[in-house]
């Protein structure tokens, strides 16, 4: 008991000293472009090609944390969604849309969102009760597809038309979603290693008191997370007939921990340090230093406390 009580006093201090650790995420890439000025178009757009500037299709899984449309140079309010689209043959599907925003004219607005996209969908405009915003472009070859009426999220359908030297005016912050929660791992996710937290990854702390078995060291450990820790232990043992003097290391199994869980790893000696034990005198010790080592998410923690056996020869 006093040493489980020793054990927590000890793991609490080392966690009060730890500070909160985050992953370090991948910039956000932009998807799709923001024109200078723009002009108002049919009600459905998507980029069917495009040679110059961003291109406007997700070049890989993650989620959308903004998105923005430019009505410089246009006139009344614009009821408009980001549209997520699928190019198949002929045809378009809108997959998915963003919620409709009510787009103030002659200014370019961005907002913030949250949605997972797919490598390969497209970003166009749904507009509601106005045409969507086009650019121009020098280029015949940027190009883009419509529809002439609304369509629904969920529908097929074939394009009305194309209008060269013109793209979307609509773009979008890309960032990667490593452990698949839904939230980008920029801006929105400070643990991105685990699905389970949004918030700091929580920070892992070990903590350990050794006590002397029948050939063993046995270690009462604590941490403060879900891990698993190995126990590693080493001796300097003296000369020993034909065997010079040398240090010798043993270790554990990984074992696994709950955070708060107090357990205990049970080290067993290796026959070298029973031997080196064996022809020490009583009044005599060897030192064991043992070090625990955890990973957690957010850091590889460790814990190194030392222990000293006496001989057991007479």
């Amino acid at each position: 008991m006093k040493l489980q009580r020793a054990v927590l006093i000890s793991f609490l201090s080392t966690l009060a000293a730890f500070a909160a650790v985050t992953g370090t995420a991948n910039a956000a890439t932009q998807v799709g472009q923001k024109c200078a000025t723009a002009t108002s178009g049919p009600p459905v757009i998507f980029a069917k090609t495009v040679v110059s500037g961003e291109s406007y299709v997700f070049p890989a899984d993650g989620v959308v944390t903004k998105w923005g449309l430019s009505r410089v140079g246009s006139s009344g309010q614009s009821m408009t969604a980001a549209a997520i689209g699928m190019w198949s043959g002929t045809q378009w599907t809108i997959v998915g849309a963003l919620p409709l925003v009510d787009f103030a004219p002659s200014v370019a607005s961005e907002v913030a969102a949250r949605y997972s996209v797919s490598a390969g969908q497209s970003l166009g405009t749904l507009t509601f009760n106005s045409g969507a915003m086009m650019c121009g472009s020098a280029s015949a070859s940027d190009s883009l597809e419509y529809s002439g009426s609304y369509v629904p999220v969920g529908t097929t359908f074939t394009p009305s038309g194309t209008i060269p030297s013109n793209r979307p005016n609509v773009w979008a912050n890309l960032e990667a979603d490593i452990d698949k929660d839904g939230f980008g791992d920029e801006t929105q996710d400070q643990c991105p290693q685990s699905a389970l937290y949004q918030s700091p990854c929580p920070v892992l702390a070990i903590s350990q008191e050794l006590a002397a078995a029948k050939g063993a060291i046995l270690i009462t450990a604590a941490a403060s997370a879900d891990t698993s820790l190995t126990a590693t232990a080493s001796v300097k043992v003296p000369k020993l007939g034909s065997k010079k003097a040398s240090t010798v290391t043993f270790s554990s199994k990984p074992t696994a921990f709950s955070g708060g869980q107090l357990k205990k790893i049970k080290l067993k000696l290796p026959s070298r340090a029973n031997s080196a034990l064996a022809t020490t005198k009583k009044s005599k010790k060897l030192k064991f230093t043992v070090t625990v080592t955890g990973n957690g998410l957010a850091n590889t923690a460790t814990s190194i406390k030392s222990i000293s056996l006496p001989g057991t020869k007479k």
